[in-house]
Protein backbone atom coordinates (compact mmCIF):
# COMPACT_ATOMS: atom_id res chain seq x y z
CA UNK A 1 0.00 0.00 0.00
CA UNK A 2 2.92 2.29 0.74
CA UNK A 3 4.39 1.78 -2.73
CA UNK A 4 1.40 2.98 -4.84
CA UNK A 5 1.12 6.13 -2.71
CA UNK A 6 4.81 6.92 -3.22
CA UNK A 7 4.49 6.32 -6.96
CA UNK A 8 1.42 8.60 -7.14
CA UNK A 9 3.26 11.33 -5.18
CA UNK A 10 6.24 11.11 -7.50
CA UNK A 11 3.99 11.37 -10.57
CA UNK A 12 2.20 14.45 -9.20
CA UNK A 13 5.54 16.08 -8.31
CA UNK A 14 6.90 15.37 -11.78
CA UNK A 15 3.81 16.84 -13.50
CA UNK A 16 3.80 19.89 -11.23
CA UNK A 17 7.51 20.46 -11.79
CA UNK A 18 7.21 20.28 -15.58
CA UNK A 19 4.28 22.72 -15.49
CA UNK A 20 6.27 25.22 -13.42
CA UNK A 21 9.25 25.04 -15.77
CA UNK A 22 7.08 26.67 -18.47
CA UNK A 23 6.22 29.57 -16.17
CA UNK A 24 8.44 32.61 -15.90
CA UNK A 25 9.32 34.94 -13.10
CA UNK A 26 7.44 38.21 -12.85
CA UNK A 27 8.90 40.85 -15.12
CA UNK A 28 10.65 38.41 -17.45
CA UNK A 29 9.52 37.71 -20.97
CA UNK A 30 10.42 34.04 -21.10
CA UNK A 31 7.69 31.97 -22.64
CA UNK A 32 5.68 34.93 -23.89
CA UNK A 33 5.45 35.83 -27.55
CA UNK A 34 7.74 38.62 -28.68
CA UNK A 35 6.08 41.73 -30.04
CA UNK A 36 6.52 42.48 -33.70
CA UNK A 37 9.71 44.49 -34.22
CA UNK A 38 9.23 48.10 -35.24
CA UNK A 39 12.00 50.57 -35.85
CA UNK A 40 9.76 53.61 -35.86
CA UNK A 41 8.08 53.40 -32.46
CA UNK A 42 9.28 54.24 -29.00
CA UNK A 43 6.18 54.52 -26.85
CA UNK A 44 6.49 56.78 -23.85
CA UNK A 45 5.72 55.43 -20.40
CA UNK A 46 2.07 55.60 -19.41
CA UNK A 47 2.81 57.44 -16.15
CA UNK A 48 2.38 60.80 -17.91
CA UNK A 49 -0.54 62.81 -16.63
CA UNK A 50 -3.66 62.41 -18.72
CA UNK A 51 -4.14 65.29 -21.13
CA UNK A 52 -7.92 64.94 -21.21
CA UNK A 53 -8.32 67.22 -18.18
CA UNK A 54 -5.80 69.85 -19.30
CA UNK A 55 -6.97 73.28 -20.40
CA UNK A 56 -4.48 74.47 -23.01
CA UNK A 57 -5.67 78.05 -22.56
CA UNK A 58 -4.37 78.00 -18.95
CA UNK A 59 -1.62 75.38 -18.94
CA UNK A 60 1.02 75.01 -21.63
CA UNK A 61 2.79 71.73 -22.46
CA UNK A 62 6.30 71.27 -21.07
CA UNK A 63 7.70 71.13 -24.62
CA UNK A 64 7.03 74.03 -26.98
CA UNK A 65 5.78 73.68 -30.54
CA UNK A 66 9.13 74.97 -31.86
CA UNK A 67 11.18 72.49 -29.79
CA UNK A 68 8.97 69.53 -30.74
CA UNK A 69 9.14 70.49 -34.41
CA UNK A 70 12.94 70.76 -34.22
CA UNK A 71 13.05 67.19 -32.84
CA UNK A 72 10.75 65.94 -35.61
CA UNK A 73 12.77 67.69 -38.33
CA UNK A 74 16.03 66.27 -37.00
CA UNK A 75 14.52 62.86 -37.63
CA UNK A 76 12.93 63.79 -40.97
CA UNK A 77 14.16 67.05 -42.53
CA UNK A 78 11.42 68.52 -44.68
CA UNK A 79 8.55 71.00 -45.00
CA UNK A 80 5.91 71.24 -42.28
CA UNK A 81 2.40 70.73 -43.72
CA UNK A 82 0.38 70.51 -40.50
CA UNK A 83 0.74 70.24 -36.74
CA UNK A 84 -1.54 69.02 -33.99
CA UNK A 85 -1.52 68.88 -30.20
CA UNK A 86 -3.83 66.27 -28.70
CA UNK A 87 -4.00 63.52 -26.10
CA UNK A 88 -2.91 60.07 -27.24
CA UNK A 89 -2.70 57.09 -24.87
CA UNK A 90 -3.11 59.37 -21.86
CA UNK A 91 -0.27 61.69 -22.90
CA UNK A 92 -0.23 65.06 -24.60
CA UNK A 93 1.53 64.67 -27.97
CA UNK A 94 2.43 66.75 -31.00
CA UNK A 95 1.77 65.21 -34.39
CA UNK A 96 3.48 66.68 -37.45
CA UNK A 97 3.00 66.04 -41.15
CA UNK A 98 6.32 66.66 -42.88
CA UNK A 99 6.88 66.55 -46.65
CA UNK A 100 10.10 65.29 -48.19
CA UNK A 101 10.93 64.92 -51.89
CA UNK A 102 8.76 61.83 -52.39
CA UNK A 103 7.11 60.99 -49.04
CA UNK A 104 4.68 62.43 -46.51
CA UNK A 105 5.73 61.60 -42.95
CA UNK A 106 3.61 61.64 -39.80
CA UNK A 107 5.76 62.05 -36.68
CA UNK A 108 4.64 62.09 -33.05
CA UNK A 109 6.65 63.83 -30.31
CA UNK A 110 5.79 63.77 -26.60
CA UNK A 111 4.70 67.21 -25.38
CA UNK A 112 5.77 66.12 -21.89
CA UNK A 113 9.31 64.84 -22.52
CA UNK A 114 10.14 66.06 -26.03
CA UNK A 115 11.05 62.52 -27.07
CA UNK A 116 10.21 60.86 -30.36
CA UNK A 117 7.20 58.53 -30.00
CA UNK A 118 6.48 57.09 -33.45
CA UNK A 119 6.43 57.79 -37.17
CA UNK A 120 4.78 56.59 -40.32
CA UNK A 121 5.07 57.59 -43.96
CA UNK A 122 3.31 57.21 -47.28
CA UNK A 123 3.93 58.16 -50.88
CA UNK A 124 3.50 61.86 -51.55
CA UNK A 125 0.18 62.52 -53.29
CA UNK A 126 -0.66 65.42 -55.62
CA UNK A 127 -2.46 67.39 -52.90
CA UNK A 128 0.49 67.18 -50.47
CA UNK A 129 2.93 68.17 -53.25
CA UNK A 130 0.94 71.35 -53.92
CA UNK A 131 0.31 72.28 -50.29
CA UNK A 132 2.11 75.37 -48.97
CA UNK A 133 4.62 74.73 -46.22
CA UNK A 134 4.07 76.22 -42.77
CA UNK A 135 6.73 78.46 -41.19
CA UNK A 136 5.95 78.64 -37.47
CA UNK A 137 8.06 81.78 -36.96
CA UNK A 138 5.37 83.66 -38.93
CA UNK A 139 2.53 82.55 -36.63
CA UNK A 140 0.97 83.63 -33.37
CA UNK A 141 1.86 81.48 -30.37
CA UNK A 142 -0.50 78.52 -29.89
CA UNK A 143 -1.24 79.82 -26.36
CA UNK A 144 -2.63 83.01 -27.88
CA UNK A 145 -4.85 80.99 -30.21
CA UNK A 146 -6.15 78.93 -27.25
CA UNK A 147 -6.91 82.09 -25.25
CA UNK A 148 -8.82 83.63 -28.19
CA UNK A 149 -10.78 80.42 -28.68
CA UNK A 150 -12.02 80.23 -25.08
CA UNK A 151 -12.85 83.95 -25.14
CA UNK A 152 -15.13 83.22 -28.10
CA UNK A 153 -16.55 79.98 -26.66
CA UNK A 154 -16.18 79.68 -22.87
CA UNK A 155 -14.84 76.28 -21.90
CA UNK A 156 -11.57 74.35 -21.79
CA UNK A 157 -9.28 74.13 -24.83
CA UNK A 158 -8.48 70.41 -25.17
CA UNK A 159 -6.56 70.20 -28.45
CA UNK A 160 -5.63 72.11 -31.58
CA UNK A 161 -4.82 71.44 -35.19
CA UNK A 162 -2.77 73.81 -37.39
CA UNK A 163 -3.39 73.53 -41.12
CA UNK A 164 -4.35 75.32 -44.32
CA UNK A 165 -8.10 75.23 -44.77
CA UNK A 166 -10.42 77.40 -46.88
CA UNK A 167 -7.51 79.55 -48.12
CA UNK A 168 -6.33 80.39 -44.60
CA UNK A 169 -3.75 79.00 -42.21
CA UNK A 170 -5.69 78.37 -39.03
CA UNK A 171 -5.60 76.85 -35.58
CA UNK A 172 -8.69 74.67 -35.23
CA UNK A 173 -9.21 74.56 -31.46
CA UNK A 174 -11.42 71.95 -29.77
CA UNK A 175 -13.16 73.54 -26.77
CA UNK A 176 -15.02 71.41 -24.22
CA UNK A 177 -18.18 73.13 -22.98
CA UNK A 178 -21.12 72.05 -20.82
CA UNK A 179 -23.02 71.42 -24.07
CA UNK A 180 -20.24 69.33 -25.65
CA UNK A 181 -17.26 69.89 -27.94
CA UNK A 182 -17.07 73.01 -30.13
CA UNK A 183 -14.44 73.87 -32.74
CA UNK A 184 -13.19 77.45 -32.94
CA UNK A 185 -11.08 78.50 -35.94
CA UNK A 186 -8.40 81.11 -35.25
CA UNK A 187 -6.31 82.78 -37.97
CA UNK A 188 -2.79 81.52 -37.29
CA UNK A 189 -1.17 84.81 -38.39
CA UNK A 190 -3.48 87.53 -37.04
CA UNK A 191 -5.27 85.74 -34.17
CA UNK A 192 -8.68 86.74 -35.53
CA UNK A 193 -11.63 84.41 -34.95
CA UNK A 194 -12.54 82.91 -38.34
CA UNK A 195 -15.54 80.88 -37.25
CA UNK A 196 -17.17 78.58 -34.72
CA UNK A 197 -18.50 75.12 -35.52
CA UNK A 198 -21.81 75.01 -33.70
Amino acid sequence: MQRPLTLASATVALLLGSTLVGCSAPGSDAGSPSPSPTSTASESPSNASPGASIDLADEQPAVSLADALATAQKRVPGDLLSAELDTERGELRYQFEIRTADREHEIEISATTGEFVRSDSKALDREAKAEAKIVIADLIDPAEAMARAVQEVPGAARSWNLEHSDNALRFQVEVATDQGEREVDIDARSGAVLGVDR
